[in-house]
């Protein structure tokens, strides 16, 4: 917030005489009289324009620099939450980021042409009235563009910034189960049977309902995390993903996790979830990300009857049924997907003695080229 015209100029004062404890304009008045040198007005001056542009400056560049600051996870989640607020009316990240700049830019001019305009005055007895005039000046057309071009825009970027820090975090460097399938497939209830604790769920605002997080532990007490996902629909010539379908293919791309998808066919989730739609989208994610681990569950298979045709590429899948802490694949999917999860560990692990050791290697290069 503004810090207001008398504090602005203290301030601007006692950065250019660096005296400790800013106190009035009277006692920076009489350290003017003490000095033997003449104070310089321009420099003044630019201390007040630094003091109030740089701050911001360094803010909108570091709201351009979030792509490169962040993990892509974190990075695609802020993406999702700006569009979300652009489908909501409200301006784009980058307009208002335009219009700060514009209004610093002006500012700074203002700056450069106060200094200029104050070359013959100082803070001695002599001058005194004069150099306070031409302050008083600089701050009134500073305040001007202030509070009419640069506040309001401010004000919308303090609230993305505090939209963006209230985001849930997942943590992007353990072991990590993701869930998919499409809608009421059963996949919470796997979240559950695999936490040690009671599932968090972790509300986006592009969202319309929660994401479960749960935890389990590898026999080294390396942590891991499960998560269920938003569902997944068939994609058509007139349908794309929305916001939160979104969601779930970026947990997918770029965690570190094992792609558990959930395929009910017992025919009870729903005309959404159809079989033939729920195939569609196992064929294009299997497709989309050929790399990663891929593991397929029937869910619900109690429901099912002897007449349920079950798909050809889904005849090796793990079989859960309604109560999926008695089914008799629960172990099984336990098993293995603690087998897969401590073989991400082994990877991650790898991946850190690698960066660490070529760290070591760049430090040993830089100390001998120093020696030399």
């Amino acid at each position: 917030e503004y810090m207001g015209r008398d504090r602005i100029i203290e301030n601007a004062m006692f950065r250019h005489l660096r005296v400790p404890d800013p106190g009035l304009m009277a006692a920076v008045a009489k350290h003017a009289n003490k000095s033997k040198e003449k104070i310089s007005m321009p420099q003044v001056i630019d201390h007040m324009t630094k003091s109030l542009c740089t701050p911001v400056r360094q803010t909108v560049l570091n709201f351009k620099a979030l792509d490169r600051m962040l993990h892509p996870f974190h990075w695609n989640l802020v993406q999702l939450t700006l569009k979300h607020r652009e489908e909501k009316g409200e301006e784009p990240l980058a307009e208002v980021m335009e219009k700060i700049e514009v209004a610093r830019k002006k500012m700074t001019e203002i700056g450069k042409e106060a200094a200029a305009k104050s070359k013959p005055f100082s803070l001695r007895v002599s001058t005194r009235p004069n150099a306070i005039a031409v302050l008083n000046q600089t701050v009134t057309a500073f305040e001007k563009v202030y509070a009419q071009e640069m506040l309001p825009h401010l004000r919308k970027l303090l609230e993305i910034q505090r939209e963006l820090y209230r985001l849930p975090t997942i943590q992007t460097t353990i072991p990590t189960v993701v869930l998919v399938g499409a809608p009421n497939v059963g996949k919470s209830s796997i979240v559950r049977m695999f936490s040690s604790g009671r599932p968090v769920v972790q509300n986006y605002p592009f969202t319309t309902r929660g994401v479960s997080v749960g935890h389990f532990y590898l026999s080294d007490d390396t942590q891991c995390q499960v998560m269920d996902t938003p569902g997944l629909l068939a994609l058509s010539p007139s349908r794309t993903r929305n916001l939160m379908e979104n969601l779930t293919l970026r947990c997918v791309e770029y965690l570190p996790c094992v792609a558990v998808f959930v395929t009910d066919c017992s025919g009870h989730a729903g005309e959404q979830s159809n079989l033939p739609d729920q195939l569609q989208i196992r064929n294009e994610l299997h497709e989309r990300y050929p790399d990663r681990v891929w593991i397929d569950v029937l869910s619900k298979s109690d429901l099912m009857t002897p007449t349920t045709d079950v798909p050809a590429e889904l005849s090796h899948a793990i079989r859960l049924s309604t109560n999926v802490t008695e089914s008799a694949g629960a172990n099984q999917l336990m098993n293995l997907l603690l087998t897969e999860a401590q073989n991400i560990r082994n990877r991650l692990k790898q991946q850190e003695e690698e960066k660490e050791k070529e760290t070591q290697q760049t430090q040993n290069l830089e100390t001998k080229t120093t020696l030399r």
